[in-house]
């Protein structure tokens, strides 16, 4: 992954792919297509070498976290880069009609997913959240569209079954995530505190680099063991689902509230170490119930009768809201931030299809 892109391209690259994105989904109008076309042909070479490194069974990010907050983790940004290639290449694919090779390249986006969601490490796992997200889109252009036939779904049913019965364990990113944070404390007490923030952070914290370093080393032996302690609750927690641990995070806030006006304040665990913790779960969450969704609304699609593979919402603790069309499977109530999130599959080609069968009898 490394010898994919140059520092200076890699950036380039991962910019102007931002740039290229749809606002929303899958929305891609002529002349998007054709800017992403050009963008994708670019860098074709670097998105096949990649596609051939990840289509190894063996193949993993690993990620040493001896080396602390100094650890490379650039393969992040050259995996985003690649699955947004896939994703323009599957546009072009569906333009033309090409449903098969659209499916193949949203598998092959999958599996960088899987990498990034395995690499243990934090910013990987977010960073395969919000590209999975963008697979779920591509997903959703594929499978709403009544071109999909009966054996498209079963195989993209079974492709999302693979996704979540190899989910990695959400503990594993807070565990890499806290040794990261223990090697960040040895820096602090080596004055090297000013290095590990950047601008904004200081601005934040209202406090040059000197003031702010004296506070944290005033008193970090009890900061450390106060973020030890919470971090190891928080670890616990991950075992549930989401709903369920809001009660351990509103625990944990109330304590850091009642220590601001004191002393014992821990300044560097609470503005440095747990801050982003609550969000960050909060999206593991939901990235899980949106790819819930997808195997509900896929699996009903194909078969009316059977029971949805998932009841439950993670993020919310109730029920997906299921809708069965005359011609489609919606799945909604999977985000409440997101009061219009769904999930809808085509339907009429796989009752046709099944229909056919039967009447064939």
């Amino acid at each position: 992954l490394h010898d994919a892109f140059t520092p200076g391209g890699l950036k380039f690259a991962l910019q102007r792919s931002d740039a290229l994105m749809p606002a929303e989904g899958f929305a891609f109008d002529p002349l998007a297509i054709e800017r992403a076309m050009q963008f994708r042909l670019q860098h074709d070479a670097a998105r096949l070498a990649i596609r051939t490194a990840f289509a190894q069974s063996d193949a993993r990010l690993w990620v040493d976290h001896r080396l602390g907050v100094g650890v490379d983790v650039s393969f992040i940004d050259v995996a985003r880069v690649y699955n947004r290639l896939e994703f323009f290449l599957a546009a072009e694919q569906l333009a033309g009609g090409r449903q098969d090779d659209a499916i193949e390249t949203l598998d092959a986006m999958l599996r960088v997913v899987d990498r990034l969601a395995g690499a243990r490490h934090l910013a990987s796992r977010l960073a395969a959240m919000q590209s999975r997200r963008e697979a779920l889109a591509l997903l959703q252009a594929i499978a709403g569209g009544a071109a999909t036939s009966r054996l498209q779904a079963e195989r993209l049913r079974n492709m999302i079954a693979g996704e979540l019965a190899a989910w990695p364990r959400e503990r594993d990113a807070w565990i890499a995530d806290r040794a990261e944070a223990l090697h960040t404390y040895e820096m602090i007490r080596d004055g090297q505190l000013a290095s590990l923030l950047t601008e904004e952070e200081m601005e934040k914290h209202n406090a040059d680099g000197d003031a702010l370093a004296a506070a944290a080393m005033r008193g970090i032996d009890d900061d450390e063991a106060f973020y030890l302690g919470s971090i190891r609750r928080l670890i616990d927690a991950a075992d549930q689902p989401y709903y369920q641990r809001r009660e351990t995070y509103e625990q944990l806030r109330q304590e850091l509230k009642s220590l601001l006006p004191t002393p014992q304040y821990p300044l560097l665990a609470d503005q440095m170490f747990l801050a982003n913790i609550p969000d960050a779960q909060r999206l593991a969450a939901a990235d899980r119930a949106w790819t819930e969704a997808w195997s509900v609304a896929l699996c009903i699609a194909l078969d009316e009768s059977r029971a949805p593979p998932f009841d439950v919402n993670p993020l919310t603790g109730k029920p997906y809201r299921i809708a069965v069309e005359a011609n489609a499977v919606v799945v909604a109530g999977i985000d409440p931030l997101d009061p219009h999130a769904m999930v809808r599959v085509h339907r009429s080609a796989v009752v046709s299809v099944r229909t056919g069968a039967r009447a064939s009898r």
